[in-house]
């Protein structure tokens, strides 16, 4: 079942609907339950830059694209590591519906890492410089999400960076790295 939430277009939390308090409470988010969280900003439950430079690029193309964009992304809680695949989409008055499924549920060992065996970005994210696809538009963006967060699939390409393997015969050293030095970054 879904765990959906819209956004109004301060991105505020205005409706929550499907099991949210429960995956709250089995999560250790009892501040994160609907009644706490309704009126209040995104940003203000989202704890590290880069994740919320890369959804604040998702949520602006969204909204100027006027389609959805999937992904799927990884969810470490205090019991369970989850993959979790989630859609962002337009909404009425310039807001966003999120919506989140868990694909993948492993629980928490001493010995676990994030999560493997799950299908990551559906094609969406470029895996060299992780511009976002959306329609038939690749969206650059500024930050990187920690990869972590947001696995990379190994073989999902944008036209860019598609046109430098078909050029070169390979992907560049950046592929390895895992950073666009064509975006500004550096290890």
């Amino acid at each position: 079942m879904d765990i959906c939430y819209e956004l109004d277009r301060r991105q505020r939390i205005s409706g929550i609907s499907g099991p949210w308090d429960h995956f709250a409470l089995n999560n250790n988010g009892e501040a994160a339950q609907s009644h706490l969280v309704l009126g209040r900003s995104l940003w203000a439950f989202i704890s590290d830059m880069e994740t919320m430079d890369y959804l604040e690029s998702i949520f602006s193309a969204v909204i100027r694209k006027g389609l959805p964009f999937r992904t799927t992304y990884s969810c470490r809680g205090p019991v369970a590591d989850m993959t979790m695949r989630m859609c962002v989409s337009p909404a009425a008055h310039g807001g966003l519906r999120i919506s989140n499924r868990v694909i993948a549920h492993h629980p928490v060992t001493c010995l676990n890492t994030a999560p493997r065996g799950v299908a990551t970005a559906n094609g969406t994210r470029c895996t060299i410089c992780a511009a976002f696809r959306i329609g038939d538009e690749w969206i650059a963006t500024g930050n990187r999400p920690l990869s972590s967060a947001f696995p990379r699939d190994g073989r999902t390409f944008c036209s860019e960076c598609a046109d430098l393997k078909r050029h070169s015969g390979h992907l560049p050293h950046m592929a390895r790295e895992g950073w666009s030095t064509r975006l500004g970054h550096s290890l």
